[in-house]
């Protein structure tokens, strides 16, 4: 997964490990609170919380009352210009 944080808003993109398609992930951001969309899952929520250190910890589940998941991230550096 990757996504920018801007203005309060989340945009990027997620691909399973497993493979398959590249999806939009959209979502937002209040105060540590972030959640974002990710429709290829089944229509999945994130709610997670953004610690100090800029890791992430939540949980997800379909809309549809079906899978759960467990997310944790790690952010990797910003590249160079």
């Amino acid at each position: 997964m990757r996504f920018t944080v801007q203005n309060g808003f989340v945009t990027g993109t997620y691909r399973p490990d497993t493979g398959g398609r590249i999806t939009t992930v959209h979502g937002g951001v209040n105060g540590s609170r972030i959640w974002f969309d990710i429709a290829t899952l089944g229509d999945v929520r994130i709610n997670a919380t953004r610690e100090p250190d800029g890791t992430m910890q939540g949980m997800g589940s379909s809309r549809n009352g079906g899978t759960q998941w467990v997310f944790t991230a790690t952010p990797l550096p910003s590249p160079s210009p």
